[in-house]
């Protein structure tokens, strides 16, 4: 019986990010600054296994796992 198990590496996936600010000009002639947005990120990783439980009968197994993230930003800022 041979139990052969590879992790997988991570996949490049995809990352987006969209976002708005804000300056209000203050009398010091300093500004503070705000600022939201959003972002994702998606990658995947598939790990493998095989399972041979008699010489030349053997099972392939794959998980697939995909991970999705996800985020509000809110920023507060001072610029002098």
């Amino acid at each position: 019986m041979l139990l052969t198990y590879i992790p997988g590496d991570f996949k490049s996936g995809k990352y987006y990010e969209a976002g708005f600010g804000y300056r209000v000009r203050l009398q010091n002639s300093g500004s503070l600054l705000f600022s939201g947005g959003y972002s994702v990120k998606s990658v995947k990783k598939v790990n493998e296994a095989n399972f041979c439980p008699v010489v030349g009968t053997c099972f392939y197994f794959s998980d697939k796992y995909l991970y999705n993230m996800s985020r509000i930003v809110f920023r507060l800022g001072w610029q002098f």
